[in-house]
């Protein structure tokens, strides 16, 4: 056998000795039973809070009540008269009924396992490790310890300190502590289970419903928090059942668990979601309320049962509540007696519960103490006349007023007689009574009102004394006074009104020998009004003043009139400022003249720079004032009048030309003379003194006296600078006038030869050293010759790679045998030929024309910053390889944003079209050339109606080859593409042969592909374009039918730019308009410059890349930007074709 079966059998067994030696037998049920644990085999005496509306099988509520010794001898032996009882045959339960949460209750465990006193941590293995219970007790079981903050060793208790830790307090090496839990109530304690049996999961017998609670949060497998979650009732049917809808719900579908975790903080409670369904033996009991009479100052006894005789399963009986108008003697056994406050009457209350083992009901209790005499009614009397509203009360009766009900207290307030009658069960009291709330009507006079003349004063009823004395209705007061007049009517009501009569009083004005002043009739305490102010020449109106002497002054806002006055007007003869206006001279004060005398002339004035010129009485000084004889009336300014004086300022040329003399008013500014000369000097300004220390500011110097200039000389020098064309720099010269220029040391540049100096950046004019005199400052340009270089050449496909030396000639001509490479150089360009460019002998010629054969060829703005070379060659085939050019050109012909470019000239169409690949080094600038014609260097950029061509229409007639004779695309990555769009009549070469596949397309070309490419023919539709003049008539209708397609819709302003270079961007646009590819469901490239792209081109983009038409460049970037090149425009054109004809 176990020793766990072992413990336990040993424990049942000295319960059983406890009972035998207690009772002798034990023949009542069998309270103690083998133990199975968990809700169904408790601690007998535990207590635990269950939420059911009954007692579970084994279980009483804990409320306090006694019960039998004799049938419940073990549970006596736990308890004794802790919680009371006589000890002898009865024994009390704890009262926790104030402790319990609302429809939950506290029950205590009358069968069950006698709990061991052994000191072990197993206990009886039904319960959770670290669950808290509640016992009774006066010492802890087996397996349990109370929760009162002692400190445990973690040795010894290893398993509850793996669950609580430090969190209540110990070292965390040796010791741990327990949680303070403070008795609910005495003699009944909170436990820790340190049993391990069930570590962290439940006993599987706990009751459905249960609640278990512990110091901590746990999550254990079938218990939920306590917190008053929502559950649906058709998932939990069983669990509703017990709970029903009494802790929230809407009692239809779902219903709450009780929330328990809410207000406090000291314990975590938790639900058993599962277990076992409980069984209950008894029923609740069901109180109902009582009702009882009884008489004022009399004593209600009821004997018996009391309370319980209509009570249903009720054994016992507790006071809850006690009556609020009386004294109360309540017994258990449901008797009692009351005894109501002295003279009370009225209804009064107290509650009681009904008790048995199973819970509570809790019921009122309604007293009714009667009168024993008739109504008494106060507040009112009898016949009496109130002039203010009454409230006439009584008290446990019915009243009526004028025949109407009413109410005891409320306030009576209309005016009228009244019959209040009063009834109750011993008679009936009625008062008479009057209300006269309304005062007498005096009509005649106002409260407050001052009258000016008799009045006549009436009222309505009542009597009336004015100032004391008896007055009658109808007379008139014509006495001057205040006046108090009361009226009092048979009531009590009074009306009061206080009033004045006074009669108007004059007001005189004496104006001293002014204009004369009407005088004022005024009302007795108001105020006059101030008249105008009265005039007597000479003199100023100083004020009224109420006495003769005038000096007190009369104040008209202030001094109300209460008798006849008489006003004296105030005469001050007038004293006049005369002001001095110096105009800028020195002060001079102002005088003060009275009127009538004459001006003392004062002290002239001064000022810096003028001539005094006297006083005048008017600003623009032609009315001089008379001193001494003109007298003064009024006040005045007078204005001095001043002239200017003139300064003569002279200069001093110092054998220069003669600067005539300036004449210059004083404070004005010298104009500066026209510069004089000298020669071989430089003027260098005018100064105020002979050592020219100190140069005059003509600007911003005053004159204030004559004054003497001197003109200051250097001698003349002009820079001489040096541009070299990338050779080594030469340092500028500083040359005299009229003085020649030393050579300086040539400069070098690599792979030239350095070819002189010259005037002009064209390289036409030389410098003449030593001998040109200098009069100005001077740049000079330096002249190169291309080096003698000897080249390999190789035939790709034919040579094997033997050097060759190269024939180099610095005229006019050259002849170059076949497998030889040449070499012409002469001022102003070079010309390298390689070997086997020929496949015979080459015989070339070059001349430079003059302007006269070239001024035909600058029509419509074109401009040369070159002379126009023509090359000439004895093989009309192009070059089998292409021929290095290089032309000098003057850099300062360029303007703005100009670059320079190499161009030939069309002989068939007249247009200059520029070379690709030109590179400019300082002022030379190399291209490659596959044939000869006349060469020159333009001004790339010039007027868009020029005749210099950068690429030719892509479908010029008279550029119109055969792809197969193209000499620039064999090898090109596009080669194929090419020729099947020129065979497919969509592009077309140039005349020198190429084709150029690397050579930007413009709007206008890129638009007649892509028409070409989807067949359509173009549109006569006029174009609305702001800049259609710019449209070539070859692309006038291909723009217009892409206008009409959709393709394209110009710029925001109205143009549409045929001549820009086509960006990437806007050729991604218009193909995927001419396909109907432009929307799609994901709108995504996968070009690391994504970002780059337009968003009005992003959806196009994607497009087109997703239809594999459009791809990269290097590094895997789409160069939204970037220009269209012939060969890429001609790649997305056959693209497009081939996707439309699929």
């Amino acid at each position: 056998m176990s020793k766990h079966k072992l413990g336990m059998l040993g424990r049942i067994w000295m319960v059983m000795v406890l009972l035998v030696g207690s009772i002798g037998v034990l023949n009542q049920p069998a309270l103690i039973r083998q133990v199975s644990a968990g809700g169904m085999e408790p601690y007998l005496g535990e207590i635990q809070l269950f939420p059911y509306q009954l007692a579970p099988k084994g279980w009483v509520f804990a409320a306090g009540q006694q019960l039998s010794i004799q049938s419940n001898t073990a549970l006596f032996a736990l308890l004794g008269t802790n919680f009371g009882g006589d000890g002898k045959t009865k024994f009390a339960l704890p009262d926790l009924r104030a402790n319990t949460p609302g429809g939950m209750g506290y029950y205590i465990a009358v069968q069950g396992i006698f709990p061991s006193r052994d000191d072990r941590i197993e206990g009886a293995g039904n319960a959770m490790l670290s669950e808290i219970r509640l016992f009774p007790y006066t010492f802890s079981p087996s397996g349990w310890l109370a929760a009162n903050g002692q400190i445990l060793n973690i040795a010894d208790y290893s398993a509850l300190y793996s669950k609580l830790g430090t969190n209540f307090g110990g070292d965390g090496v040796t010791t741990f502590r327990l949680p303070t839990l403070a008795d609910p109530k005495e003699n009944v304690h909170y436990l820790i289970s340190t049993d391990p049996a069930n570590y962290n999961q439940v006993t599987d017998t706990e009751y459905l419903g249960g609640i278990i609670s512990f110091a901590l949060p746990v999550s254990v497998t079938r218990l939920m928090e306590a917190s008053g979650a929502s559950l649906p009732i058709n998932q939990n049917q069983a669990l509703y059942s017990l709970l029903g809808n009494r802790f929230g719900g809407n009692n239809v579908s779902t219903f709450n668990v009780p929330n328990l975790n809410a207000n406090q903080t000291t314990l975590k409670y938790y639900m058993t979601n599962s277990g076992i369904f409980p069984s209950f033996e008894a029923t609740t009991p069901m109180a109902h309320d009582d009702q009882y009479t009884v008489n004022k100052n009399g004593v209600l006894i009821v004997m018996g049962t009391g309370v319980l005789v209509n009570d249903v399963n009720a054994s016992t009986a507790n006071l809850v509540a006690s009556p609020a108008h009386g004294a109360l003697d309540f017994h258990t056994d449901g008797s009692f007696q009351y005894t109501p406050a002295e003279s009370y009457t009225g209804t009064d209350f107290f509650t009681y519960e009904a008790v048995n083992g199973s819970g509570i009901s809790a019921a009122n209790v309604t007293i009714t103490v009667q009168e024993t005499e008739p109504p008494v009614v106060s507040g009112v009397q009898d016949m009496e006349v109130y002039h203010t509203p009454v409230a006439p009360v009584f008290t446990n009766a019915t009243a009526l007023l004028n025949g109407q009900p009413y109410t005891s207290g409320t306030a009576v307030t209309a005016d009228g007689l009244y019959a209040l009658r009063v009834t109750n069960s011993f008679g009936v009291t009625v008062v008479h009574f009057t209300i006269d709330r309304t005062a007498p009507v005096v009509t005649g006079v106002t409260y407050g009102q001052l009258y000016s003349s008799s009045t006549v004063i009436t009222f309505n009823e009542g009597t009336a004394t004015l100032d004391g004395r008896a007055f009658a209705s109808g007379s008139a007061v014509t006495e001057e006074g205040e006046h108090q007049l009361i009226v009092t009517d048979s009531a009590g009501n009074t009306s009061k009104v206080a009033f004045s009569v006074y009669f108007p009083r004059t007001v005189a004005f004496d104006s001293q020998g002014g204009t004369l002043v009407a005088d004022q009739r005024v009302n007795y305490g108001t105020y006059a009004v101030q008249p105008s102010a009265p005039t007597r020449t000479g003199y100023s109106f100083g004020g009224w003043y109420i006495d003769q002497e005038r000096e007190t002054p009369f104040d008209f806002g202030a001094v109300a009139i209460k008798a006849d006055k008489t006003l004296y007007a105030k005469w001050i003869l007038n004293a006049y400022t005369v002001s001095f206006d110096s105009s800028e001279g020195t002060f001079v004060g102002s005088q003060h003249v009275e009127y009538g005398r004459t001006v003392a002339k004062p002290a002239d004035p001064t000022r810096t720079g003028y001539h005094f010129a006297g006083w005048y009485t008017d600003a623009a000084r032609t009315i001089p004032f008379a001193f001494g004889n003109a007298v003064v009336t009024g006040d005045v300014t007078l204005y001095a009048a001043w002239t200017t004086n003139s300064y003569t300022v002279s200069f001093d040329t110092y054998n220069g030309s003669a600067v005539p003399d300036l004449s210059v008013n004083y404070g004005d500014k010298a104009v500066q003379p026209a510069a004089p000369s000298r020669t071989g000097y430089l003027f260098a300004g005018w100064y105020t003194d002979r050592s020219y220390s100190t140069p005059f500011d003509f600007n911003h110097t005053a004159i204030t006296g004559n004054l003497t200039l001197y003109a200051k000389w250097v001698t003349e020098a002009y820079t001489v600078t040096f541009n070299t064309y990338g050779g080594t720099a030469v340092p500028p010269l500083f040359v005299e006038y009229e003085g020649t220029v030393t050579e300086p040391a040539q400069p070098t540049r690599d792979g030239y030869i350095f070819d002189g100096w010259y005037t002009d950046g064209t390289l036409s004019r030389p410098f003449g050293f030593g001998t040109t005199p200098v009069t100005r400052d001077l740049t000079l340009y330096a002249g190169w010759k291309i080096k003698q270089i000897p080249i390999d050449n190789k035939d790709d496909n034919k040579r094997s790679g033997d050097a060759v030396s190269t024939i180099t000639s610095n005229g006019g001509s050259l002849i170059i045998p076949v497998g030889r490479s040449g070499q012409l150089n002469t001022t102003g360009i070079g010309l390298f030929i390689p070997a086997n460019a020929a496949s015979e002998e080459l015989r070339i010629s070059m001349s430079r024309l003059t302007d006269k054969d070239t001024q035909q060829m600058w029509t419509n703005g074109a401009r040369p910053v070159s002379p126009v070379y023509e090359l000439l060659k004895n093989v009309s085939r192009n070059f089998n390889l292409p021929v290095t050019l290089t032309l000098t050109f003057d850099p300062a012909a360029l303007t703005g944003n100009q670059t320079p470019g190499i161009y030939y000239l069309n002989e068939s169409t007249g247009s200059w079209v520029q070379v690709e690949g030109s590179r400019v080094d300082g002022n030379q600038i190399t291209a490659q050339v596959n044939h000869f014609t006349k060469f020159a260097v333009l001004a790339a950029g010039e007027t868009p109606n020029s005749n210099v061509s950068d690429t030719p229409p892509a479908a010029d007639p008279a550029v119109d080859k055969n792809a197969a004779s193209f000499s620039d695309i064999d090898g090109h990555w596009a080669a194929e593409s090419i020729r099947q769009a020129v065979d497919a009549g969509i592009v077309k070469g140039y005349a020198d042969g190429t084709f150029k596949p690397g050579q930007a397309v413009t709007r206008a070309e890129f638009t007649l592909m892509l028409l070409q490419a989807m067949g359509l023919p173009g549109s006569g539709t006029p174009l609305a374009f702001t800049d259609k003049e710019k449209i070539g008539a070859w692309a006038q209708p291909a723009i217009a039918e892409a206008v009409r397609q959709g393709w394209i819709h110009g710029n925001v302003d109205g143009s549409f730019r045929p001549n820009d270079r086509i960006t990437r961007a806007e050729m991604a646009v218009m193909a995927a308009a001419a396909l109907h590819s432009n929307t799609l469901s994901n709108p995504k490239t996968t070009f690391v410059d994504d970002s780059k792209i337009p968003v009005w081109a992003h959806d196009a983009v994607a497009a087109m890349q997703q239809a594999g038409i459009l791809s990269g460049k290097s590094a895997n970037t789409f160069d939204p930007a970037g220009q269209t090149t012939r060969a890429e425009a001609v790649k997305v054109i056959m693209m497009i074709q081939a996707m439309r004809n699929s």
